[in-house]
């Protein structure tokens, strides 16, 4: 991915469950403040690369995502 470029990740279910909420990780830690369907990083930069996924909440349990690898090159 190119630096300064926006990067939306989206998790979607496939489940019938009531869906409770969604959770984004990277590199296995919360990223706080996110927790809707999609995530945005606006002007990426080298730091934001890594692993993120997303973990799908029901009421009763949770699905993980697989995971997706973002690496950002510079300018």
């Amino acid at each position: 991915i190119q630096e300064g470029t926006d990067v939306t990740l989206t998790c979607t279910s496939t489940s019938d469950l009531p869906l409770g909420s969604y959770s984004w990780y990277k590199s296995y830690n919360p990223i706080a403040m996110e927790n809707g369907k999609t995530y945005t990083i606006k002007h990426i930069t080298p730091e934001d690369s890594g692993p993120y996924y997303c973990v799908s909440e029901y009421e009763c349990g949770l699905s993980y995502s697989s995971t997706v690898r973002l690496l950002v090159s510079c300018e």
